[in-house]
């Protein structure tokens, strides 16, 4: 079993639960047959599942799988990694250990973008709005599980937020990228009401 597994077991139960209320929040039906009006061909439009899949991304990432596949340090291994980890933490990926809990990769940035550029779409909004509910449960579960020297990092060695300024710093940011979700989820919700 790998490293990860627990914290990531972790991780996910805090996805489901705000996941939880992100559904309560917006009056959507989660796992509902009816949930998704069907296409022109008939078919459902699937817009849950491209839900769950952002969520996933957002809060634990496929934690359950390898770490590593292949040789370490190959590019093959070093892409595999990004189904590891979960958008959060890929600060680890891009720029080194040194920059876990990247002030950038730690905050309502990422879902405020994310959700910006897809609720034209009813797939890929419901994507946006699933790694928008990920993103806030990870930071809200790293704030309450972190050690008091656990930073948010501005610059490695330099620059960073510990203790209860940080543990603010990701309870203000889950908040901003769960409401900024359930806000636009209601006025553009996953499928037309």
């Amino acid at each position: 079993m790998n490293p990860y597994f627990w914290n990531g077991l972790q991780h996910a139960l805090a996805g489901l639960g705000c996941a939880w209320g992100f559904f309560v929040l917006t009056k959507l039906a989660a796992g509902r047959p009816s949930a998704d009006l069907p296409e022109p061909d008939g078919k459902p439009a699937g817009s849950h599942v491209w839900f769950w899949g952002g969520l996933v991304m957002g809060s634990s990432a496929l934690f359950f799988v390898p770490a590593h596949i292949g040789r370490p340090g190959t590019w093959v291994d070093w892409l595999w990694q990004f189904t590891h980890y979960p958008v959060p933490d890929w600060d680890i990926l891009w720029l080194g250990m040194p920059w876990h809990r990247w002030f950038l990769t730690h905050s309502a940035l990422v879902p405020f973008v994310v959700i910006g550029l897809t609720f034209e779409h009813r797939l890929w909004r419901a994507a946006g709005y699933g790694l928008a509910i990920g993103i806030a449960s990870h930071l809200a579960w790293d704030a309450i599980t972190q050690g008091s020297r656990t930073p948010i990092v501005f610059l490695p060695d330099g620059l960073a937020l510990r203790g209860e300024a940080a543990r603010l710093w990701l309870l203000i940011n889950a908040a901003i990228a769960f409401g900024i979700a359930v806000i636009t989820a209601r006025q553009h919700p996953m499928r037309p009401a």
